[in-house]
């Protein structure tokens, strides 16, 4: 299952799960931003807004420190 699937799908547990095993990648960097922002989406669907939160702050600390 797609992580975008997943969310449409209305299983977003699962797909932030999935979407949390490929953020620890080796070269999950490749995938910015587009990872941390369906990260951010599938967690909010699921009611994790604080996690959802902290997904963007982490994103936002890296672009900055480009």
């Amino acid at each position: 299952m797609a992580a975008v699937d997943g969310i449409e799908a209305g299983q977003p547990l699962a797909a932030a799960a999935w979407l949390d095993r490929l953020a620890t990648a080796p070269d999950a960097a490749a995938f910015e931003p587009a990872l941390s922002l369906t990260r951010a989406v599938a967690k909010w669907r699921a009611g994790d807004r604080a996690a959802a939160g902290a997904v963007l702050d982490a994103a936002r600390g890296r672009a900055g420190a480009l």
